[in-house]
């Protein structure tokens, strides 16, 4: 969404990076899942793998505010990922990206869930009925006011499962699909571009319809996107370069840290936006990388240790999940 306090942002275009993340979030959740041994293997994978950084980049918005300031909610949301004891709005999390964690670790718990019943080979096939009865059931007949049954059934929780989609068709998408996309990208695109409205979370978030819109265009878009780039990784005619691997890797601190860098930028005493644009994104890569470097992979490495001793289950997905969690 356009940030208010950075004038030099134009479009809110740019948080079409979200639709991509829960596409490929679905992707990489049906591919840890299918390597977990059991649903408490998957799930404590999954918060080796976001909780400490997510959690250390957390702290400072608490130290920088007095707690009455941003209210025991948005406390509470940041620390339990789902917006238990809100009613009638949700009031958001401490970190500004920290909403997206939230389904994140909404879909964790749907998957463990269903990995739990019987019939765990189809589990993912159940995860989509299910997201898509229960968005259905969301814009036609809630009207309820606790945020949570709103939040876990919103229109954009389908875009996480396109991702599981893409993965269990990863053989026809690499074999064929990849001409659909060529053919379908350019059309969505045009759609995509629609970011005034789409590209407001806080709105979104508060109208189910309005997300439904989002799923669809921008959605659409990403998994279009996600489908080119398996389809040409796994074709072979691609090598990726070093760099773009390395960014790939450090993708979730580059994510994380950008609202950091958004307020250094805006401090800069330079009023020309194409040098606080150049700044933003070359600070924002920079400092992503050493943050993954110095911080993201040794926490998730003791985290991983801590949690997962049966280091034989976890996927390695070094280079490939963009901004998903792997």
């Amino acid at each position: 969404m356009k940030d208010p306090s950075s004038p030099w942002v134009q479009t809110a275009l740019g948080a079409i990076g979200v639709d991509m993340f829960f596409v490929l979030s679905g992707f990489v959740i049906a591919l840890a899942a299918e390597r977990a041994a059991s649903a408490g293997t998957f799930l404590r994978q999954r918060i080796a793998r976001v909780v400490p950084l997510y959690f250390l980049l957390t702290l400072p918005f608490i130290f920088a505010h007095n707690i009455q300031s941003f209210g025991n909610k948005r406390l509470l949301n940041s620390f339990l990922f789902l917006p238990v004891g809100e009613f009638g709005t949700f009031s958001g999390t401490l970190h500004p990206y920290g909403w997206t964690l939230c389904f994140e670790m909404g879909f964790y718990l749907f998957f463990a869930g269903l990995l739990l019943a019987p019939g765990r080979g189809q589990a993912a096939r159940n995860l989509m009925l299910g997201l898509l009865v229960g968005v259905a059931a969301n814009l036609l007949f809630y009207r309820g006011s606790w945020v949570l049954i709103s939040f876990l059934f919103h229109p954009l929780t389908l875009e996480f499962a396109a991702g599981v989609a893409l993965f269990r068709n990863r053989d026809w998408i690499v074999a064929q699909g990849w001409k659909l996309s060529v053919v379908l990208l350019p059309i969505f695109a045009a759609g995509a571009v629609q970011s005034d409205l789409l590209g407001d979370h806080v709105l979104v978030l508060a109208d189910p319809h309005l997300g439904l819109a989002r799923a669809l265009l921008w959605g659409s878009f990403s998994v279009c996107v996600v489908a080119l780039c398996l389809a040409l990784d796994k074709s072979a005619r691609v090598v990726w370069p070093r760099w773009l691997v390395l960014l790939g890797d450090a993708s979730f601190s580059i994510y994380l840290i950008q609202p950091y860098v958004q307020r250094a930028v805006t401090a800069l005493p330079s009023s020309s936006d194409a040098v606080r644009a150049t700044a933003f994104l070359a600070i924002t890569l920079i400092g992503g990388c050493c943050l993954w470097f110095l911080a993201e992979r040794p926490l998730t490495g003791l985290a991983r240790r801590w949690l997962c001793p049966d280091r034989t289950a976890a996927p390695q997905l070094t280079g490939k999940a963009g901004t998903a969690p792997a």
